[in-house]
């Protein structure tokens, strides 16, 4: 996380209670003080010194939500707790999290996304169309939102719907996938182009449209276990989903 303080820029947090910091005179990153944390993994950082940091810290299936007025030797409590825990109907649920225009926001398996507004201190509760399950979801750079949903049953993606929302899960738009399956988030650039990935029974592609999903062109090959990212800057990756320990990074402007 890139930061404007006295004794840092750059805030890093992960496994095993790893919390770092950079200052601008040193090359490397250094452990902080992670105050009053519990032992767990760190997920996420963000905030600012008026509003205080949050942190989201997972210990087994268990997901919390942590403030603290101050980063360093931070006196952190709890403000919100969710269960990653499989369910026997539903199977698996994951976790997003993820920085926003004024806060931050999370979502869950569930089918509900919360966001945060740092100056007020309020939580929304949005829901997904239908008050379908998410499968994944995925801010965009020009601050849509992408999501991939399914009412439940069926296989991968025959079931799901993608949609976009501008307005921050106030109102969704589906989008009509060129593909038989979906099972990629829309991915929309700050020109407006929305890229979709697919081809679960046939060739795997990438495809983009011009007019949020009305018509589509093929755009190239693009393997089904990648993750695509859009880049606020520009360009995309395409990054490996790491099988046998090796990972790759592809760019492509």
């Amino acid at each position: 996380l890139p930061v404007n303080l006295p004794d840092a820029n750059f805030l890093a947090v992960g496994e095993f209670s790893t919390f770092l910091k950079k200052s601008p005179q040193d090359d490397l990153l250094v452990p902080m003080d992670s105050g009053n944390l519990p032992p767990g993994n760190l997920l996420f950082i963000d905030g600012n010194e008026k509003s205080g940091w949050y942190i989201a810290h997972q210990q087994g299936d268990q997901i919390a939500l942590y403030h603290s007025a101050k980063l360093e030797q931070g006196k952190w409590t709890a403000v919100r707790k969710e269960s990653i825990a499989a369910g026997f109907w539903s199977g698996g649920n994951a976790f997003w999290i993820w920085r926003t225009k004024t806060g931050l926001a999370y979502a869950v398996s569930q089918g509900s996304i919360y966001f945060l507004d740092y100056s007020t201190g309020q939580w929304l509760e949005r829901k997904a169309p239908n008050k379908n399950r998410l499968i994944s979801i995925d801010p965009n750079p020009n601050n849509t939102l992408g999501i991939l949903t399914s009412p439940g049953g069926g296989f991968g993606g025959v079931f799901a719907n993608s949609y976009l929302s501008k307005d921050d899960g106030q109102t969704w738009k589906e989008i009509k996938s060129p593909f038989k399956v979906n099972v990629s988030t829309p991915h929309q650039t700050k020109d407006g182009t929305v890229f979709v990935v697919g081809g679960v029974f046939g060739k795997p592609e990438l495809h983009s449209s011009n007019d949020e999903g009305t018509t589509w062109k093929r755009v190239s090959e693009f393997q089904l276990s990648n993750s695509l990212v859009l880049l606020p800057t520009g360009g995309l990756l395409s990054i490996s989903n790491g099988a046998y320990g090796l990972f790759s990074i592809q760019h492509s402007a």
